[in-house]
């Protein structure tokens, strides 16, 4: 009796890339900062069959085409984690989008003045601009700042 042969079911084909992908990849390459803030947010969150990279998101959302519009700022500053914006040079980002009126990235900026520069004036500053705002998470780190003092705040 001969043993059956075992075999690996054959390698998946990649997934086409659709036309509308192909067109906006085109585009941005051309410095179109519409295509380039939407591949910068596809590469960010791994949506519609691109993977999440972030260093392809940054080349896209940073880049100058879309690097200067508030949205790509805030995009970025809401979409990624306080300490990878950082490590990538991105405090300006973060410090132009909490400008710009965006809750998360006051919190981030309160957090990242608070904790890297010890600047508690500041960080309170920032949380009560998102505080007037209505967010909840500003408002009750505010009150932590306040009540037990800035070396004992925590943002959560």
């Amino acid at each position: 009796m001969v043993a059956p042969i075992c075999r690996s079911p054959p390698p998946r084909a990649p997934k086409p890339v659709k036309r509308q992908y192909i067109q906006m990849i085109a585009a941005a390459r051309q410095g179109d900062p519409v295509a380039c803030r939407e591949l910068g947010l596809r590469y960010l969150h791994g949506r519609d069959g691109f993977p999440r990279h972030q260093r392809t998101a940054l080349a896209y959302l940073a880049g100058t085409a879309a690097g200067a519009t508030p949205e790509a700022t805030q995009i970025l500053a809401e979409g990624m984690p306080l300490e990878d914006l950082v490590l990538a040079g991105h405090e300006a980002t973060l410090r132009q989008a909490a400008v710009s009126g965006s809750e998360l990235a006051q919190i981030k900026l309160a957090a990242w003045l608070l904790v890297r520069h010890g600047d508690g004036g500041c960080a309170r500053t920032w949380l009560s601009v998102a505080a007037q705002s209505g967010n909840r998470v500003a408002r009750e780190s505010l009150i932590t700042l306040q009540t037990q003092g800035s070396e004992r705040a925590s943002f959560h």
